[in-house]
């Protein structure tokens, strides 16, 4: 794998070097059978008049004894060394240790250690701050509370309201026109005079407008690999990197949050790491 990926040399040889604590991993998920771990979007179809028509809808994905097998099966080949890689056309690491339940990450050993995460709250939304005018939505992006927002207009679940924002605002090439969350997202932020003068779209208007001409998924996805990978990936001592998240020693945690945040300072954006 290093011959493949010179550049990424030290990260792959932090995976390898990472284990996941199999015997307190296995034991705290026996003793949260049952919970919903998060919400995903499934594809769905019916035939109508001959034809197949295919939807999605969201389903609460449950800990139950199958997908305990399948987490703690996965654990194993991560450990006995069953590793693979890849960097995607936007700069994205991806590996089988970002691939794992996000369950496993409190059970991270790096060098038989323990390892502390730093986490950004909403980091794609808060990158697109950098393209938007709209002063309330950059405001809630930098403080965390964008996701928040449209839970409380909403009711519905972080993960739901993630899924949903991913799928018809931050993930797709088609323009949302109109429907339940464009009038969510037309009232929290918008159209706005900016103090140049200038009358400003509201944001759904303004997303809508950058699709036009970029892939919008794909550039927000090269942001935040230039910040995580190509940079925080570079910093000398052990870690690693899960998309918008990076674990390293406590030692170094400072070195990280203090890297993290002046690299968003010069997009002029503020950022707040999840608890």
């Amino acid at each position: 794998w290093i011959k493949k990926y010179p550049y990424y040399a030290e990260l792959i040889s932090d995976s390898y070097r990472t284990k996941v604590d199999l015997v307190p991993y296995i034991k705290w998920l026996n003793d949260n059978i049952g919970i919903v771990i998060d919400e995903k979007y499934v594809p769905k179809h019916f035939i109508k008049d001959g034809k197949e028509i295919e939807y999605s809808v969201i389903e609460e994905r449950i800990l139950d004894t199958e997908r305990i097998m399948r987490y703690t099966n996965s654990a194993i080949k991560h450990n006995i060394g069953n590793l693979w890689f890849k960097i995607s056309d936007e700069g994205r690491f991806y590996s089988s240790l970002t691939n794992l339940s996000k369950t496993t990450i409190p059970f991270y050993l790096l060098n038989k250690r323990k390892l502390k995460s730093i986490d950004i709250s909403n980091s794609q939304p808060l990158l697109l701050a950098t393209m938007i005018n709209n002063d309330q939505y950059k405001e809630d992006c930098g403080i965390g509370e964008f996701y928040q927002r449209v839970i409380d207009k909403t009711g519905y679940s972080k993960n739901r309201i993630k899924n949903l924002l991913y799928k018809y605002v931050f993930f797709t090439t088609k323009p949302l026109k109109g429907g339940y969350l464009y009038k969510i997202l037309e009232e929290l932020y918008p159209n706005s005079d900016g103090p140049d003068g200038i009358h400003y779209l509201n944001l759904i208007e303004q997303i809508n407008k950058l699709k036009e001409t970029i892939s919008l998924a794909h550039h927000l996805q090269r942001m935040e690999a230039n910040i995580i990978v190509e940079g925080a990936g570079r910093l000398d001592f052990p870690k690693l990197l899960r998309h918008d998240q990076v674990l390293m020693y406590e030692e170094n945690y400072n070195d990280v949050e203090e890297y993290l945040r002046q690299e968003y300072k010069k997009l002029g954006l503020n950022v707040t790491f999840k608890e």
